[in-house]
């Protein structure tokens, strides 16, 4: 009798531990590690949300970055960036390397043009494994809702073809 109540404790013991780990898990997981990601998965497509602030990591081993987007659902530089209808725009095209995968905003490409050139509306259209037809569709849309560019520019890879 004895070793059946010492086996039970035991048993106990290791099912309450267990239990609190997940719990413990769980809680840590959606507060302190929870990563709010602006990318909106549709079921043969996928975009970055509108008007969004968050995190995003590519991979697991890739950094986290800050990202916030536009309204027209293209990676910025913060929320509080207005493009002015009075300026020239510039439109970049390109996957991961456009969008500055595992970079904050400023220290992309995109972002250095876009501090460098005051005189234009910079527009970064880029999103990680986005290929040619995907910057066709995005300019069409863009288009369509009255953007014109006065310079684009494709940064395309290996993949693309």
């Amino acid at each position: 009798m004895n070793k059946a109540k010492i086996f039970s404790f035991y048993l106990l013991a290791i099912f309450i531990f267990l239990f609190g780990i997940l719990v413990i898990d769980f809680i840590i997981s959606n507060t302190l590690l929870k990563q709010n990601h602006c990318v909106n998965y549709q079921e043969f497509f996928y975009e970055l949300k509108k008007n969004c602030k968050g995190k995003y990591r590519f991979k697991t081993s890739f950094p986290l970055a800050k990202t916030y987007t536009d309204k027209n659902g293209l990676r910025v530089k913060n929320h509080s960036v207005k493009k002015d209808k009075d300026k020239k725009n510039i439109f970049m095209f390109g996957d991961s390397m456009t969008y500055g995968v595992g970079l904050e905003y400023d220290k992309t490409f995109v972002g250095i043009i876009d501090n460098k050139f005051k005189d234009y509306n910079v527009y970064n259209f880029g999103l990680s494994s986005y290929s040619s037809s995907v910057y066709l569709f995005q300019l069409k849309n863009a288009l369509k809702k009255n953007l014109r560019p006065e310079k684009i520019f494709i940064f395309l890879d290996l993949s693309d073809f």
